[in-house]
């Protein structure tokens, strides 16, 4: 089975559910974790809700410099 990883911002947070239901029979779904985190506050982006694209490729940078995938 495939994988879908989601990376996103507050938005992501609520449609997250849906999509995972939606894909369950193709797609192995996952997301960036801290969910709890970020539902503190969704105008800050900390934990599952990751802020602009310049905090997405921040991470995605961090990611691949800790060798994961």
């Amino acid at each position: 089975m495939r994988s879908l990883f989601v990376i996103g911002d507050s938005i992501s947070i609520h449609y997250g559910p849906y999509l995972r239901e939606m894909i369950k029979d193709k797609f192995a779904y996952d997301r960036k974790r801290g969910l709890e985190h970020a539902l503190i506050d969704l105008d800050k982006p900390v934990g599952a809700n990751i802020g602009d694209s310049s905090m997405v490729l921040e991470y995605l940078q961090e990611e691949y410099n800790l060798g994961r995938k």
